[in-house]
């Protein structure tokens, strides 16, 4: 596994592949609609369609000498319902071994994750635990569940943003069990799309640009979302990583937000 075009991560690890969505509907939940890592399975010669092991690849963290930031299957989900226990376990005792490492986990199946953190005897501070949200409708569903779930650095990528999220649900926070109390999150990540349909996007056509090329501009609605979850993060004490507003081209509306870029990292 090589160099990463994830900007927060160094590396990317993908000891599976694959993500077969429910026979039920076409993807597991909105955010889905225009995956990344679908679109360019065939390239990479990636059977998306069902999830493959590479055992193979487990040991690749080991042979990395510098300290790497690991985003853990970025063409998969570690906690998808095929994923055998074993190698759920397999993959844990990687990162164990591993501690000058960061590895940074993302799931939209945070049940899973919760039940597999929940068995085990101890945790690991290199290991984040985070979700993917799209929207309120899921940032409801999948936040309250990782709050719950053991963890020194809990963390939300917004990413694609469809609209305005808010994270600061009373109820969600300040669990307490075994002697541990679980408290908010630790860091956000957000972005636009790059890859959907004009509705979803976070940009809009410039109109009356005068030159050739395509000049895109980030909608009015979108910079009042993010805007607002910068703030909720600074009230909040959380660490927040803004990688742009997304759209037709990587460098539409860029990752600036009034004139500033927002790279934080959670301090461990």
């Amino acid at each position: 596994m090589g160099e990463t075009r994830i900007e927060y991560a160094t590396k990317t690890w993908n000891p599976l592949e694959g993500c077969p969505h429910p026979p039920t509907r076409p993807y597991q939940s909105t955010g889905c609609a225009y995956c990344w890592a679908r679109r360019m399975a065939p390239r990479l010669g990636v059977d998306f369609s069902k999830i493959t092991l590479h055992p193979e690849r487990l040991k690749d963290p080991l042979h990395w000498r510098k300290p790497q930031r690991v985003f853990v299957c970025s063409r998969s989900d570690l906690f998808h319902k095929d994923v055998p226990e074993d190698f759920i376990g397999q993959v844990f005792d990687q990162m164990t071994a591993n501690p000058r490492h960061t590895f940074l986990i993302l799931t939209k199946r945070p049940e899973r994750m919760k039940d597999w953190m929940d068995g085990e005897e101890f945790h690991l501070p290199w290991v984040w635990l985070g979700v993917s949200c799209e929207n309120q409708e899921q940032a409801d569903k999948r936040i309250p569940l990782l709050l719950q779930t053991p963890a020194t650095v809990r963390w939300v990528s917004l990413e694609p943003l469809l609209g305005p999220i808010d994270i600061r649900n009373p109820n969600w926070y300040t669990r307490q069990a075994a002697g541990h109390i679980f408290h908010g999150l630790d860091w956000l990540v957000c972005a636009g799309e790059s890859g959907g349909s004009p509705e979803r996007a976070l940009v809009e056509k410039m109109v009356g640009y005068s030159h050739r090329i395509d000049m895109w501009e980030p909608k009015p609605e979108a910079i009042t979302w993010i805007r607002s979850l910068r703030d909720q993060c600074q009230a909040a004490g959380t660490a927040w990583w803004f990688k742009g507003f997304g759209g037709p081209r990587p460098t539409s509306g860029g990752d600036l937000l009034d004139g500033k870029t927002h790279h934080e990292l959670p301090e461990v």
